[in-house]
C-alpha cells in the first residue's frame, strides 16, 4: 500500500497510436485476512499528437491548480488545528475534540507527529497510536479521553500532507478539567472517582447545583449520581438523596452501594436495617471498595448482625487499610491495642495504624494516637507530642479531642495546671457531643462547691 503514490507506466510510443488502452490486474491483502482484487484499465493518449498535446497541457494545469488548492486546504487545516485549546472533562470518557477541519479533500490526510504524554486519542471505531495518520473526515471524529489524575495540559503535534503538496506542522493543546460536581462532592478512596475528595462535613452550598449540571450533562457517568446523592445528603434532602443514589448503584457505581448500606444501618430517612445494612456492605466489599470492606469486615469480625467470622472480618479490616482507608487503621488499632476476639494485643502495631491514619490527616487517628503517647502505651510516653496531637485533631473539628486536652489541663499532666482551660475545652467538647466531658465538665463544677454554676 506504501507502494501505491509511486506507481508509474511506461508506455511505448507508437507513430500512428492516436490513443491505447492497457489493463493492470491487482490483488490486495491486509494483516487481518481481508482482501480484494480487480483490472485498472489504461486508456494512454498519444502525446505527440494534437489532441494529446492539449490533454497533457490540461492536465498539467488541473495538476497546478490542484497543488494550488491543496496548498490553500493544509494551511486551512493546520490553522483550524493550531487554534485549538480544548477542554476536556475527566472521568466522562472519550471526549469529541470537535476540530472542524475546513476541509473534507480526501487527498488531505493528517499524522500524528507527537502522541499526548497520558491518556488516549480515539476514533469512533479504533485507538489510535503514535504515527498513526487519520483523513480529513476522520479528523472531526477525532476523541480524547484523559488520564485520572492529570491536571496539566498535553500538547499533540501533527503533520498535515496531501499528495504532491508540501506538508505543514501544527499542535493544538488538550486541557484536561475536573468536573465542577467532583471538585464539590466527590468522596475519598472511591475506586472509580477523580479526585481527592470531601468528607460530608465538608459538602458546602452549591455542590447540588453542580452534580445536577453535571448529571444533565453526563447523564449515563454513574458517579456523577452518587455525588449528587451526597451533595442532597449533605443538604439534608434524604428523600431525594436515596432515590439518586439508588439511581449510581443501578448504573453500576460501587460506592453507591456502600452508602446504600450504611442509610440502612444508621437509619437515615427510614428504620435502621443491620440485616440489609450488611447486604449492601458485602456487595460493596466483593466488589472491592474500601468502604465496604471496612464496614462488612467491622461486622464480620465482631458479629454485628451476622454470624461473627473474626479471620475473614480482620482479613478485610487490613486490606481496606491496605488501600487507604484510616477508618480500618483505627478499628485494627482499637483490635491490636487491646486483643479482642482471640486477637493477641499488639500495641506496637496498633500505633503503626494509628500513625498511618496521621499521616493522612485523620483526625481520629491523632486523638487515639495523642492518648497512646500521653499513657505510653505503645510507645514511650511524651507528652508534648500527646498535646500536638490533640491540639491538631481538635483544630480539624474532633468531637473528643477537647476532652483529651481538658484532661491534660485539669490533672496538669504535662503541662501546667488549668482549671478554667479545662473547663473551657471540657465546654467545647460538649458541644461537639462527647457526653463524658460533659461528666468531667460538671464534676469541676462540683469541686467548687456553693460557687458552682
Amino acid at each position: 500500500g506504501k507502494d501505491l503514490p509511486r506507481l508509474q507506466i511506461d508506455v511505448p510510443k507508437g507513430a500512428d497510436a492516436e490513443d491505447q488502452v492497457d489493463m493492470l490486474a491487482y490483488a490486495t491483502h491486509d494483516e487481518w485476512g481481508g482482501g480484494s482484487q480487480g483490472i485498472l484499465v489504461f486508456r494512454v493518449k498519444n502525446g505527440d499528437s494534437t489532441a494529446g498535446k492539449q490533454l497533457v497541457a490540461s492536465l498539467e494545469s488541473e495538476q497546478k491548480q490542484q497543488v494550488v488548492e491543496r496548498g490553500i486546504h493544509i494551511a486551512g487545516a493546520a490553522e483550524a488545528i493550531e487554534n485549538h485549546d480544548v477542554n476536556v472533562p475527566v472521568g466522562v470518557g472519550p471526549v469529541p475534540l470537535k476540530l472542524d477541519l475546513p476541509t473534507k479533500d480526501p487527498a488531505v490526510s493528517v499524522k500524528l507527529a507527537s502522541y499526548p504524554a497520558t491518556g488516549t486519542l480515539s476514533l469512533p471505531d479504533r485507538t489510535l497510536s503514535p504515527q498513526s495518520s487519520l483523513t480529513a473526515d476522520e479528523v472531526d471524529k477525532l476523541r480524547y479521553e484523559p488520564q485520572i489524575g492529570t491536571v496539566q495540559p498535553l500538547i499533540v503535534g501533527v503533520e498535515i500532507t496531501a499528495d504532491n503538496t508540501p506538508s505543514k506542522p501544527a499542535t493544538m493543546k488538550l486541557s484536561p478539567s475536573v468536573d465542577p460536581c467532583d471538585q464539590k462532592a466527590g468522596e475519598p478512596l472511591d475506586l472509580q472517582g477523580v479526585v481527592p475528595g470531601l468528607l460530608p462535613n465538608e459538602i458546602g452550598a452549591g455542590a447540588v447545583d453542580a452534580c445536577q449540571a453535571a448529571v444533565k450533562a453526563y447523564p449515563d457517568v454513574a458517579r456523577f449520581h452518587y455525588e449528587l446523592g451526597r451533595a442532597l445528603l449533605a443538604a439534608g434532602k434524604v428523600d431525594e438523596a436515596k432515590k439518586v443514589i439508588q439511581d449510581a448503584a443501578d448504573k453500576g457505581h460501587v460506592r453507591a452501594v456502600f452508602e446504600l448500606g450504611y442509610i440502612a444501618s444508621s437509619g437515615i430517612g427510614t428504620a435502621v436495617d443491620p440485616a440489609k445494612a450488611n447486604s449492601f456492605y458485602a456487595k460493596a466489599s466483593d466488589k472491592g471498595d474500601p468502604y465496604g470492606m471496612t464496614a462488612w469486615g467491622r461486622a464480620l469480625f465482631n458479629g454485628l448482625g451476622v454470624q461473627r467470622d473474626t479471620g475473614r472480618g480482620l482479613d478485610l479490616l487490613l486490606k481496606a487499610a491496605a488501600m487507604g482507608h484510616t477508618y480500618a487503621m483505627n478499628d485494627l488499632a482499637a483490635i491490636f491495642t487491646e486483643g479482642r476476639n482471640g486477637v493477641p494485643a499488639d500495641p506496637a502495631r496498633a500505633v503503626a495504624f494509628l500513625k498511618a491514619g496521621v499521616e493522612r490527616q485523620d483526625m481520629y487517628s491523632m486523638n487515639i494516637l495523642g492518648r497512646n503517647y500521653l499513657s505510653g502505651r505503645g510507645v514511650q510516653k511524651d507528652t508534648k507530642q500527646a498535646q500536638t496531637l490533640f491540639q491538631k485533631a481538635m483544630d480539624l473539628g474532633q468531637p473528643y479531642a477537647p476532652g483529651s486536652l481538658a484532661r491534660m489541663y485539669r490533672d496538669g499532666d504535662g503541662v501546667d495546671k488549668n482549671l478554667a482551660e479545662a473547663q473551657r475545652l471540657f465546654e467545647l467538647a460538649t458541644d461537639r457531643g462527647d457526653y463524658s466531658a460533659a461528666y468531667d465538665r460538671a464534676a469541676i463544677e462540683m469541686q467548687k462547691g456553693e460557687k458552682s454554676d
